[in-house]
């Protein structure tokens, strides 16, 4: 989904044409391009505009009214991915994800069991379809959203489907215990700090003992960009450091057992430098006005992605974890089979 955008943006960069310096500075201030109309809910960035305010006391974001809005306007994967960057790219996007989920599952030994899955955050049902594939027995899909459930029941009518709010106190009780719970670009949309432990608290209720959580989230380790409210930046997103995330996960009784890249050049690098964070946005800004070019600029990159996501242990961007339930031990006590840091 859509990466959270750092800032401190230089205005222009050496090198750098014209034109692309402001579509990277418009990708990085958050600002609609080619005067689009923010109100709109057709509009291609009616999404980004949140209603919601800081997360610090001021006010709070309205996560369901988020999604609802964004995937009201998008019912593809725009709706989860990188709204702005378009269709083309995104497809290239989650091309990726399909191809290192795949490579993930295999090695984890989890592809080809016979599996009873629950999936987070399942938005518009793409790794669903990956569990599907993979042989799971069964999938159960959930969402925040109304609209979200509604059409994954139209889309898998044989996958038992739940409105769910992982953050949320109460779970519903048609939820039971799985071989796997898995959430994929869900977690970094939490952006309470509280709500973020109580979802991992109900993945480790919601996973058998012996079961495993699969998670993607950011894992920052320069620093942490908070969300920030009405006209700032990523609103909906919070970038929690490596340490943060390490110690909720274990919190919350997990055994930490490996973490992966999911992307390395093709998704926002957080967690680089302010000048490859600048490049980055230089390159893929023109996405937000050519969907030619989105598409040509995915399959250049895939072929060096593929590459790098496989000798590569960390990465700059979106990574995935492996934990583990192992017994009904009590939570925080437990060590991980490999360094988390």
């Amino acid at each position: 989904m859509r990466p959270p955008v750092a800032p401190g943006y230089p205005p222009a960069a050496a090198g750098v044409p014209p034109r692309a310096r402001y579509a990277a500075l418009l990708l990085a201030r958050g600002t609609p391009a080619l005067h689009v109309n923010k109100m709109d809910p057709r509009s291609p960035h009616a999404s980004d505009t949140a209603t919601a305010t800081t997360v610090d006391g001021a006010g709070s974001f309205d996560a369901p009214q988020y999604w609802e809005r964004r995937l009201t306007a998008f019912d593809d994967l725009r709706g989860v991915g990188f709204t702005r960057l378009g269709r083309r790219y995104n497809e290239s996007l989650y091309r990726l994800r399909s191809e290192v989920f795949r490579a993930r599952i295999a090695e984890w030994h989890l592809a080809g069991r016979p599996l009873e899955v629950l999936d987070v955050g399942s938005g518009t049902g793409h790794y669903v379809r990956e569990w599907l594939r993979a042989g799971a027995a069964s999938v159960t899909a959930t969402d925040l959203t109304g609209i979200a459930v509604e059409r994954l029941r139209r889309d898998f009518p044989g996958v038992e489907t739940h409105r769910f709010d992982a953050g949320a106190t109460e779970r519903p009780p048609q939820l039971g215990q799985y071989d796997v719970v898995s959430a994929f670009d869900v977690l970094f949309h939490i952006v309470d700090d509280a709500a973020y432990a109580r979802a991992l608290h109900n993945c480790h209720a919601l996973c058998r003992p012996g079961g495993y959580f699969v998670f993607s989230d950011l894992f920052v380790r320069a620093g942490r960009a908070r969300p920030s409210g009405r006209g700032g930046r990523a609103p909906h997103v919070a970038s929690r450091t490596l340490d943060e995330i390490t110690d909720a996960v274990r919190a919350a009784g997990f055994v930490i057992l490996d973490r992966r890249p999911m992307f390395v050049l093709m998704n926002y690098p957080i967690d680089a430098g302010p000048l490859a964070r600048l490049a980055w946005s230089a390159v893929a800004a023109p996405s937000m006005v050519s969907e030619t070019y989105g598409g040509l600029l995915g399959r250049l990159l895939m072929p060096y992605e593929r590459r790098l996501v496989q000798w590569r242990h960390e990465s700059p961007t979106t990574e995935i974890m492996l934990c583990r339930r192992l017994t009904d031990v009590a939570p925080g006590v437990n060590g991980d089979s490999r360094a988390a840091a």
